[in-house]
């Protein structure tokens, strides 16, 4: 019995340190976008460039466009966008 409680409890610690790096990225800046359709994302690219970011890479990531751009002060950004409106939800230093 003890031998099964001891079992369970490291595949239990196991398996939580291989789910928690899932976790690590997840950001509040996203919601499921609920404002009608998503807007193109070179609409988005062209939006931003606009606005001096020089875009790398856009991601559709967890109901939000996930921007990695470079802004006007040479610093790198990761940028979050609601996709149907390209209102920019929140940023952080994508590192």
């Amino acid at each position: 019995m003890a031998t099964k409680s001891i079992i369970l409890a490291v595949a239990l610690v196991t398996g939580a340190a291989f789910t928690a790096p899932a976790f690590a990225d997840n950001d509040d800046n996203c919601k499921p976008a609920t404002n009608g359709p998503w807007l193109p994302v070179e609409e988005a690219r062209t939006a931003l460039e606009a606005q001096g970011y020089q875009v790398r890479k856009i991601e559709s990531e967890d109901g939000c466009y996930e921007v990695y751009a470079t802004a006007k002060g040479g610093e790198r950004v990761k940028l979050f966008l609601d996709p149907t409106t390209l209102k920019v939800l929140g940023s952080k230093d994508p590192s």
